[in-house]
């Protein structure tokens, strides 16, 4: 009997898009016990709670230490005082933003 091979595609991006690719303005997608808010610009970011909806403070950081470590990590793109929400983001900074909500170092 004989082994059938492995197919390798050639252009392995186009049949697996990368997480950044999917990182389009106006989508949200689920982060631990987070949701992440892509913006219409595309370079914005909210973090929303998974079960309630509403913007995450920032007062939270007392209570929850993956997002003190966004905080601490992404501080000078938070635009506002009393929400995480942040601006100027590229598509790297979304991701490590996302991981570190998951709990991926």
């Amino acid at each position: 009997m004989q082994q059938a091979e492995e197919f390798t595609p050639l252009f392995e991006d186009s049949m697996n898009p990368t997480f950044s690719e999917k990182l389009k303005p106006l989508t949200t997608h689920k982060a631990g016990n987070h949701l992440v808010s892509i913006g219409r610009e595309g370079n914005q970011l909210a973090i929303m709670s998974l079960h309630s909806g509403e913007w995450v403070e920032l007062k939270r950081t007392k209570t929850n230490k993956r997002l003190r470590k966004v905080k601490r990590e992404f501080k000078i793109w938070l635009t506002d005082s009393r929400d995480f929400f942040f601006e100027r983001l590229d598509k790297v900074q979304m991701e490590r933003i996302i991981d570190i909500l998951k709990g991926k170092k």
